[in-house]
């Protein structure tokens, strides 16, 4: 039982990370969203997203299946979108 509690407690040391890192991006997603607040550029753009899942898919070399990553940033961008169109 002891190896499921060691892995548990990575598990746990992962998601603080992941936390983080996700509180860090929407961040800087709001002072993007402020630059184009002021600058009058929409917030969706389009291409720059098609160009990161592009990217996010090809650097997975890991165990999760690329459906389930793309599923997973798009609901990163989708918040990132909220953020700066609350600003």
């Amino acid at each position: 039982m002891s190896d499921l509690n060691h892995l548990r407690a990575e598990i746990d040391r992962l998601d603080r990370e992941i936390v983080a890192a996700l509180n860090a991006r929407c961040r800087i997603a709001r002072e993007i969203g402020q630059y184009k607040k002021i600058r009058e550029i929409p917030v969706l753009d389009a291409a720059r997203e098609a160009a990161l899942l592009n990217k996010i898919a090809q650097i997975n070399d890991g165990d999760v299946p690329e459906t389930a990553l793309l599923e997973i940033y798009r609901a990163i961008l989708a918040a990132s979108r909220k953020i700066q169109e609350e600003i």
